[in-house]
């Protein structure tokens, strides 16, 4: 079920519906390198590509598994993040994005916020931190569906890794590219990309 992330209270109007075009709905959403794929028609593509260096500004947060525990942290941490350019005057330069540097099977760890230019990284202040995604080589897919379904595809590229004789390193990022109040959750688009050793 499709619930969105939407700004609570505090901020204005205007802020809010700012907000509302960069939310994600993580509902049901878990890292899942543990899990079994489900085979589906559309599976993804994976490419092994040179992804370069994206600023971001984020919060860290961590949180157990639950899907409700995540779908609520990860809002919290968009809206603080959001909340803090708002107030800098600082534009997105792109998708909101998650990042994940540690994977625990009891508990989700990560950075949540929005990338940014380059010149905007030491307005970073408080909990808002700066940080960049590695550039280097990574394996690349586009995931199209819901944000739930993610697991899947993650689960499809852990056997991809091994068929081709690598492994994973951190981090992992995702990138959000369409707007889950605006398109149905069929035609949601998600960047992945996942550091290679």
């Amino acid at each position: 079920m499709a619930t969105g992330i939407n700004p609570q209270a505090g901020g204005n109007d205007a802020n809010r519906s700012a907000f509302d075009q960069y939310q994600c709905d993580f509902y049901n959403k878990m890292l899942p390198f543990d899990a079994i794929a489900k085979r589906r028609v559309d599976m993804p593509e994976f490419e092994i590509i040179d992804a370069l260096e994206t600023p971001y500004l984020f919060v860290a947060k961590s949180c157990s598994m639950e899907p409700e525990d995540i779908s609520k942290n990860m809002g919290e941490a968009f809206q603080q993040v959001w909340g803090f350019m708002q107030g800098e005057g600082i534009q997105p330069a792109g998708g909101a994005l998650s990042v994940y540097y540690e994977y625990h099977p009891d508990k989700m760890v990560f950075r949540a916020g929005f990338t940014i230019a380059a010149e905007d990284m030491d307005k970073a202040k408080g909990e808002v931190e700066a940080g960049v995604t590695p550039a280097g080589e990574v394996l690349y897919f586009v995931h199209k569906g819901p944000y739930s379904t993610l697991r899947d595809d993650y689960g499809i590229m852990m056997e991809h890794i091994g068929k081709i004789g690598r492994e994973i390193a951190a981090p992992t990022w995702e990138v959000y590219l369409n707007d889950p109040s605006q398109v149905s959750e069929d035609e949601l688009l998600t960047d992945v990309f996942t550091a290679l050793k």
